[in-house]
């Protein structure tokens, strides 16, 4: 017993299946074989790792370059996307991979590249404000990095960033990690500076004092003293001690001693050692005391010597060592004063014996005062200014000028009362002694140059310091002083050059007297000149002082040329003497060194005030000149860096932006392709010793003349290296001639091109294509071979992966066949497909399943599929036609490829079967068009996903496809398939459906074209009685049509009455049928109705129409429209509507069953002459997997 159950396929076609014919529903792929596999991001912690790792796997093969290559194309992709994506982690992957790459420089011994690159990410980040301790973390790995590498200044500030960070944040752990480190640093720095000359690390520690001086401020407002305060105090004391800056070293250390040991600074009461840090605080007041006497502030220092002694007397057993230290460093002090107090002792004896006999005012009193003070003087007892006191008592008192044997006395006292700060009896007493001199009093003869160059600054000193004279007064001072060395000395004395320049110094304080300092200056050189071809006078006047002199000449023109009137030969005269400033310290210091760039400044501003063309000229070839042998002589990054900021800001200031990008453009291009440009306008010529390292100094002028904020230090700098890498990579494939100068090429090529490096491209482009073509020959002119091969390199782009020819060339063929097409190049579209066809298929890429989707894609385009606009450019017939032997040569090479690799259609997604379809019939390929849409039509059953509008198009082109493909005998059988299809919509949609409609026209032209006229006039006429009659009492069925498509019916019914020169049946059944239709409401007073012509009026020897009723190929094969796909999964958008109901019909399983003869159009297997059979039969068509799905079984109908 046969059970039957109903199922539903699709949408809206019910048929019923044998339960004995189980079958399986069909699996779609999760993935089309069109599908393009995308890469992870470039910030996926993944991908960063196994660049990484794949880095250093590389390094350890030794393949450094590629190594380095990795390195920087991640770092570089991971800067692009810090200004796209702003979370904190895209900022840690780019910390992280940035010190790999340091490491990995350091390994290979690039330190200064190293450096480079820790310089530029500081830069970049120093203004940034995070709040994420990672963040913080990575930036303290930064510093520890750069004080490994020597940046110790630089290091400071990145730790001061993070200190503060930690600070104010509570991280209290890291905080003291910080200030550990800082101070760590700071003896590093420190011992450094001890090493250098105070010129040069002045300006290159400032940053460093104020990270210092900051923390210094920072621990003294605690209310705690802990060891880090100590270590803190004493680091910066010693920095300040190694400078030499002693008013500076001198507060620290009494703000540091009032936090331990306050005793120490005010003096009062017993003084005793601190309870905690006593050894420390002894060393700090050392500290104190050392920098009073570098001072000159010998009772200060003896004052601090004297408390340490008697607090570590009070405090200390005598054993301590801190006793004695501190006697012994009080003794060390007395020694420099010469005090032996036994000595001493002796001559005080002696000198009460003197003034018992002899008296105060004889001559062995006198001279025993004299001498019991040398003696006080020399072993520092500390009384001897009584015994010169009283000298001067004796002899002198009263008098304004000096007694002859009291002279001694006076000059000893100006000293004593000056070191004791006695500032009014210190004037009085150089008073005397100025008196005694200028007027030439008797024993002026002892005062030398050397005590009346100490008598003139310190009588200086104490008035302009102490009485607070005024200007004028001071200034007569000097005026004198000048005059009287010239008349006791000589003009040529080294004291009277002196002389001379003190007053040039002085007069520069006056706006009024800066013309008299440059006329004394000027004087001052021309006798040192003079003198020195004559005497060796000069050698007193040091070579450091002659240097002091130009400059301060040099700042004295530049004050002048500051103002707003000022005379071009004074311009003239001060770019003279400042260009001689500028290359003595060019020659001393170096190109790069700040005082000799601050110099260089002011030698380009008093060009530029001359406003003459060829003023700029030179500034202009000075400028260049100076970038030129910086790059060149300069390898420390640092120097380097600095260099850079002061020239970004001269070239700026001098309006040469333009003219600085262009010297930069030309510099990069030579150092790291080692070629000028094709003009090199500029004349530049580098050698090969100028490598990467000068990139801190070409990035650094960029950024500071550039107007683009959005781009950093760190995206420059990786921009520069990149390219570097790249071109190194580059150049070493070319010379090898190797293979993998395609990848190399076409990585150098994106990066040019998205710097729009145009010149070099085209450079890019010659070289490697000419290797490539030796590699891979084409059948093909030059120029498409190069289109090729610019379309490979282009699809290779910044893929760092090992590159296969075959998938690039599947990619690239594809993309540069479409830009072809959309500029209406349709020759050389052609050209290029061909060629890279036959490239493809030598290498044989389409057996892989990622590049089937390329060839289809490819054969579309040679039919004009897929394309985003239509073509505007006419194509010749030979060219469409070639075009078509090309899409049908590639679609069966990759229909081969899928055979072979057993994919199996019918479990593709509807949108790629839609496209393959709509490309067999495009190129008339209708062998295999037919063979895939047989495979399709016998899934229909188990494809659960396809819509029934869907099934009925696969059987539509399916008919199609086969009646186009087949003989006669196999026609017959598109034919059968076609009248089964209409007979099932007849049933589940009724006749009138336009679904229906149009399946019973293809019918008729398939039996017009048969020569089945009869058959033909059958369908017409069945169609048109419907609409009069209805069609079969079913009111869920359509039971009419609209006008124009009824008169369409009507005028194919008139082309089968004309090719049949007849009726099949009674004419006056066709006339009444017409006659019923005219009268129908719907189209009586219709426009489309008016010129129908009754039946019988109708002519049999009427010509009929060519093509009107007669079957001809489609001009689209699409199943569904391509725009109404709404996902993947083969559902579309757009189908249309059914009325409730219309799906009720039970039809057979397989769309078997012919519709009955005498009913549509008789037998269409007859010889086409329009005889009939007598006997009519019915075909049904029975399931037979073997005859795919279409056995045939009889049964009669009466």
């Amino acid at each position: 017993m046969v059970i039957q159950e109903e199922t539903t396929i699709s949408e809206n076609l019910t048929i019923v299946l044998e339960s004995s014919d189980s079958k399986t529903d069909i699996v779609e792929y999760e993935q089309g074989i069109f599908d393009i596999v995308t890469e992870l991001e470039v910030w996926d912690i993944r991908r960063i790792r196994m660049t990484l790792e794949l880095a250093m796997s590389y390094e350890k093969r030794g393949e450094i370059l590629m190594a380095e290559e990795l390195f920087v194309m991640l770092w570089r992709r991971l800067t692009d996307e810090c200004h796209h994506h702003h979370g904190v982690e895209i900022h840690i992957h780019t910390f992280d991979v940035v010190i790999e790459y340091v490491h990995f420089l350091r390994r290979c011994h690039r330190h200064e590249e190293a450096a480079n690159v820790l310089i530029c990410i500081w830069s970049e980040y120093e203004g940034y404000h995070f709040e994420s301790e990672t963040i913080f973390l990575r930036l303290k790995r930064i510093g520890q990095l750069m004080r490994e590498i020597g940046l110790l200044s630089i290091a400071v500030s990145v730790f001061r960033k993070c200190w503060q960070w930690f600070k104010s944040h509570d991280k209290h752990e890291h905080t003291k990690s910080c200030e550990t480190i800082i101070s760590e640093t700071m003896i590093d720095i420190i011992t450094t500076v001890s090493t250098s000359t105070v010129s040069t690390t002045s300006t290159t520690t400032k940053s460093t004092e104020v990270v210092v001086r900051e923390m210094f401020e920072s621990t003294v407002s605690r209310t705690t003293v802990t060891s880090e305060t100590i270590s803190i105090c004493k680091n910066l004391i010693s920095y300040y001690m190694k400078l030499e800056q002693w008013s500076e070293a001198i507060a620290v250390t009494k703000r540091s001693l009032l936090l331990i040991w306050k005793s120490i600074v005010s003096g009062s009461g017993t003084i005793a050692l601190p309870k905690d840090y006593g050894t420390e605080a002894i060393e700090i007041a050392i500290y104190l005391a050392v920098c009073h006497h570098r001072s000159h502030h010998f009772h200060e220092a003896e004052e601090v010597y004297v408390r340490v002694y008697r607090a570590c007397r009070n405090s200390c057993h005598i054993d301590d060592p801190r006793l004695f230290n501190a006697y012994t460093v009080l003794i060390k002090f007395y020694e420099e004063h010469r005090h032996w107090r036994k000595v001493i002792e002796t001559y005080q004896d002696i000198l009460r014996e003197y003034r018992s006999h002899l008296g105060s005012k004889h001559h062995l009193t006198i001279r025993t005062l004299y001498l019991l003070g040398s003696l006080c003087m020399e072993h520092g007892h500390g009384n001897e200014h009584e015994y010169y006191e009283e000298i001067i008592t004796i002899l002198g008192h009263g008098n304004d000028t000096c007694h002859p044997d009291a002279l001694e006395a006076v000059m000893f006292m100006c000293r004593w009362h000056y070191e004791m700060g006695h500032w009014h009896k210190l004037r009085d007493v150089c008073k005397i002694l100025w008196e005694t001199w200028r007027h030439r009093h008797a024993g002026y003869e002892k005062f030398t140059a050397e005590f009346v160059e100490i008598l003139y600054l310190r009588y200086r000193y104490v008035l302009e310091h102490h009485v607070h004279c005024e200007y004028a007064v001071l200034r007569e001072l000097i005026v004198e002083y000048r005059h009287t060395c010239v008349k006791f000395f000589g003009v040529s004395a080294a004291i009277t050059i002196k002389a001379m320049i003190e007053l040039a110094h002085f007069s520069m304080k006056m706006e009024k007297h800066v013309h008299d300092a440059i006329s004394l200056y000027e004087e001052v050189l021309q006798q040192v000149e003079k003198v020195t071809k004559t005497t060796t006078t000069t050698t007193i006047i040091t070579t450091t002082t002659i240097t002091q002199v130009r400059e301060r000449l040099t700042q004295a023109y530049v004050q002048v040329c500051s103002y707003e009137s000022v005379s071009t030969q004074t311009i003239e005269r001060a770019i003279k003497m400042v260009l001689y400033r500028y290359e003595s310290l060019r020659s001393t210091l170096g190109w790069a060194h700040i005082e000799t760039l601050t110099v260089l400044r002011e030698v380009l501003r008093l060009h530029m005030k001359m406003k003459k063309q060829e003023s700029i000229t030179i500034v202009r070839g000075m400028l260049l000149e100076a970038t030129i042998e910086i790059i060149t002589r300069e390898k420390h990054a640092k120097t380097l860096y600095e260099a850079g900021k002061v020239f970004g800001d001269m070239y700026t200031s001098c309006g040469l932006s333009a003219h600085a990008h262009a010297i930069i453009h030309e510099l990069r291009l030579q150092i790291i392709t080692g070629s000028a440009t094709t003009d090199n306008k500029l004349g530049i010529k580098l050698g090969n010793a100028v490598g990467r390292v000068s990139f801190v100094f070409l990035v650094t002028i960029e950024q500071t003349i550039g107007d683009d904020l959005s781009i950093g230090y760190a995206e420059v700098m990786a921009d520069y290296i990149t390219e570097s890498v790249l071109y190194e990579s580059y150049n070493r494939s070319l010379k090898a001639s190797s293979t993998a100068i395609l990848g190399h090429a076409a990585r150098l090529r994106s990066f040019l091109l998205r710097h729009k490096r145009q010149s070099q491209i085209e450079r890019v482009e010659e070289q490697s294509f000419e290797i490539f073509v030796k590699k891979w020959s084409f059948n093909a002119q030059r120029h498409i071979q190069k289109l090729v091969y610019i379309s490979l390199i282009e699809q290779i782009g910044d893929d760092t992966r090992e590159v296969n020819m075959g998938d690039v060339a599947c990619r690239s063929s594809v993309a540069k066949v479409t830009a072809l097409f959309m500029h209406d190049r349709i020759q050389e579209a052609y050209e290029v497909a061909h060629c890279a066809y036959h490239f493809v298929k030598e290498q044989r890429s389409y057996r892989k399943s990622e590049n089937i989707h390329y060839g289809f894609k490819l054969s579309g385009l040679m039919v004009m599929l897929g394309l985003e606009k239509p073509v505007k450019a006419n194509v010749d017939a030979k060219l469409r036609q070639n075009m078509r032997q090309l899409s049908q040569e590639v679609v069966r090479e990759v229909l081969k490829c899928c055979k072979e690799s057993n994919i199996d259609f019918v479990r593709l997604p509807l949108p790629d079967l839609n496209g393959l379809v709509a490309l067999l019939g495009e190129q008339h390929n209708y062998t295999d068009l037919e063979w895939i849409l047989e495979l399709l039509w016998k899934s229909r059953e188990v494809q659960k996903k396809w819509k029934a509008d869907t099934i009925i198009e696969i059987g539509r082109h399916f008919v199609q496809a086969r009646y186009l493909n087949a003989s006669k005998e196999r026609r017959s059988e598109a034919i059968r398939l076609c009248e089964d299809i209409c007979y099932n919509l007849r049933r589940t949609r009724g006749a009138l459906d336009l679904t229906s409609l149009k399946m019973s026209e293809l019918l008729s032209k398939l039996y017009t074209n048969m020569g089945h006229y009869r058959e033909a006039q059958g369908v017409h006429e069945n169609v048109l009685r419907l609409v009069v009659e209805g069609d079969d009492g079913d009111d869920r069925t359509l039971d009419t049509m609209d006008a124009s498509n009824a008169r369409y019916q009507v005028d194919l019914l008139k082309q089968s009455f004309l090719r049949l020169h007849g009726w099949d049946k009674s004419p006056e059944i066709y006339v009444n049928l017409v006659q019923d239709l005219k009268q129908m409401p719907e189209y009586k007073s219709h426009p489309a109705w008016k010129d129908v012509r009754p039946a019988n009026e109708w002519n049999p020897k009427e010509p009929a129409s060519e093509t009107l009723g007669k079957f001809e190929a489609p001009r689209t094969w699409y199943l569904v429209a391509p725009d109404s796909f709404i996902d993947e999964k083969g559902g579309i958008c757009g189908n249309p509507g059914r009325r409730p109901g219309m799906n009720v019909q039970r039809a057979t399983s397989n769309w078997g069953m012919n519709f009955v003869h005498n009913l549509l159009h008789g037998n269409h297997e007859d010889e086409g002459n329009g005889q009939k059979s007598n006997r009519v039969r019915m075909q049904t068509v029975a399931r037979d997997e073997e005859d795919g799905g279409y056995g045939s079984a009889t049964e009669e109908v009466l």
